[in-house]
């Protein structure tokens, strides 16, 4: 049986550390600010971008890998031998996966699934199907599995500024100051069907407050119905002090997850939903 390797676009946001502890291979994308091309993730902060708007600049465009570099990546693995699964940033939400399908025809054993999900929404997922692979499953099993079984995952958050949304295009004038007039907070939610981001309820007052009642109209009510093995809680850079503690609490007293992973979201990411964002990410049994 061939061996199989996972691998990942930079806007799966695992931390170092998950990605070295499932083996997964990750691939980055580019974010274009000023006259310079950076690679999320290695020549570039979250931080650097978020300095720099605030500095007066205009927010960087973001883009998906060239072909050349798919073949790149591919090659390193099917020339070893291996079959690759590879997830990344849904469909809907960018062309990188139909960058990627179309450099993977060319190859006899690369399956890319669209995850219809972005950020740890499909992070999660290719940590379970390392998990998958570590117990033999093939990368056609793997990634049938998977494309049978992409309701399973959610992806929601809280958005603290629309500025990012609007100046990247995602979000209309007339709703950006009418949230900042009466100070609202809205989730967003990824659907299950098309992996779209949707508005989903709208909060009021104070951000961290936001959050927890976010998690409780997420989790409440489906406490037989979570994989309790994780919840991931994934944040932007300028989190408020003690968010991600009170978040971890929040969830803690309506169900028990056996591990609670923190993760960072990376500059794509981080260029559209601005500072202050936070989501909980997390599947179903």
């Amino acid at each position: 049986m061939a061996k199989v390797k996972i691998t990942a676009d930079s806007t799966c946001d695992l931390s170092p550390e998950l990605i070295e502890r499932y083996n997964i291979d990750v691939l980055p994308l580019y974010v274009n600010m000023g006259d310079k091309s950076y690679r999320d993730g290695v020549d570039l902060k979250t931080a650097d971008i978020y300095e720099h708007v605030k500095n007066g600049g205009d927010l960087p465009k973001t883009s998906a890998p060239a072909p050349a570099d798919f073949i790149e990546f591919f090659k390193k693995w099917t020339e070893q031998g291996y079959e690759i699964v590879h997830f990344g940033i849904g469909s809907a939400l960018s062309v990188t996966y139909q960058v990627a399908t179309l450099v993977a025809a060319e190859f006899d054993s690369v399956y890319v699934v669209d995850t219809k999900s972005l950020s740890t929404g499909f992070g999660q997922m290719a940590i379970l199907a390392s998990k998958m692979a570590d117990e033999g499953k093939s990368a056609k099993e793997i990634y049938e599995w998977f494309t049978a079984n992409i309701e399973k995952f959610t992806v929601i958050f809280v958005i603290d500024t629309l500025e990012f949304l609007y100046k990247g295009g995602r979000c209309s004038l007339l709703s950006a100051l009418g949230a900042n007039l009466l100070k609202i907070k809205p989730s967003i939610v990824v659907t299950k069907d098309g992996g779209k981001m949707t508005v989903g309820k709208k909060y009021r007052g104070k951000i961290v407050r936001c959050y927890e009642e976010m998690v409780e109209d997420e989790l409440r009510g489906k406490e037989d119905l979570v994989n309790t093995d994780y919840i991931f809680i994934t944040h932007s850079d300028n989190c408020e002090p003690g968010a991600v503690e009170a978040v971890a609490n929040k969830i803690n007293s309506i169900v028990k997850f056996d591990n609670i992973y923190e993760t960072n979201a990376g500059c794509v990411i981080g260029t559209h939903c601005g500072p202050g964002c936070l989501g909980i990410i997390y599947s179903l049994k």
